[in-house]
């Protein structure tokens, strides 16, 4: 606890009960579906898929889960559990993981997913080599590896100094969001705000250049094919918010 009376928690411990109200601006409807063109463009319409940033699984519930094997791992396991408790019971195999040392066995996954820019908190070179090394570990050849970040375009543009206030029944959260041009950091601080108490959490993610994380893929037999601009198919660039990467193991 801060001199403030604030108590400090870890990254989503505290977020994962608010989680799903919090990203109600997020389409995950049309993120679903455009995860599952991508996948149907390169035959796979069954299958394993590994999610290791699976988070309160809102992706999955716009999945069609008839069709594929879902296993969600997440380092956080308040997260995971939301889906647990919120979700019917759906098949979904959940386990607490990080992707830097997991526990999945050597190719056990057609698709490998880690969306919501989670490669950004992989803040040092070393820990992306390791994420990239486990993902090619866990992937069958030919397998597909589908993962995202968010730019320094969007850091500068929306998040550079932002403050927000969300008002919920018995609660009030506070974010705040600061970039640091010169370490390449994006800081987000929520502070979630009760009659009893208050407790902030201290979000930090590095922002990489698309050329940095192609340079780094290369070297884990992960072949990118595509950088989408969004939830649309044009190339991305330095000026996208967002951007797809499409990598396939080599045969």
């Amino acid at each position: 606890m801060d001199a403030g009376g604030i108590r400090n928690v870890r990254p989503y411990s505290e977020l994962a009960i608010y989680y799903n109200k919090v990203m109600t601006h997020v389409n995950y409807r049309k993120w679903a579906k455009y995860i599952q063109n991508i996948l149907a463009g390169y035959g796979i319409k069954t299958g394993m898929i590994i999610d290791l940033g699976f988070g309160t699984g809102l992706l999955f519930r716009h999945f069609n889960l008839r069709k594929f094997k879902i296993l969600g791992a997440d380092l956080s396991f308040q997260m995971i559990g939301r889906y647990k408790t919120e979700s019917p019971d759906d098949g979904v195999l959940l386990v607490v993981n990080d992707i830097c040392a997991t526990a999945m066995k050597n190719q056990a996954a057609d698709v490998v997913l880690f969306l919501y820019d989670s490669i950004n908190y992989l803040r040092t070179k070393p820990k992306l080599n390791a994420a990239f090394s486990e993902v090619s570990r866990i992937l069958k050849p030919g397998g597909i590896f589908i993962f995202d970040i968010v730019t320094r375009y969007l850091c500068e543009k929306y998040f550079s100094d932002h403050r927000e206030v969300i008002k919920l029944k018995k609660i009030e959260i506070s974010r705040e969001s600061f970039f640091d041009p010169e370490k390449s950091l994006q800081y987000n601080f929520f502070i979630f705000k009760t009659d009893e108490q208050s407790v902030r959490e201290k979000h930090i993610q590095r922002i990489y250049s698309i050329s940095e994380i192609t340079e780094e893929t290369k070297r884990h037999y992960l072949n990118i094919h595509a950088s989408y601009s969004g939830l649309g198919f044009r190339e991305a660039s330095e000026k996208s918010e967002r951007v797809h990467f499409v990598c396939q193991k080599y045969e």
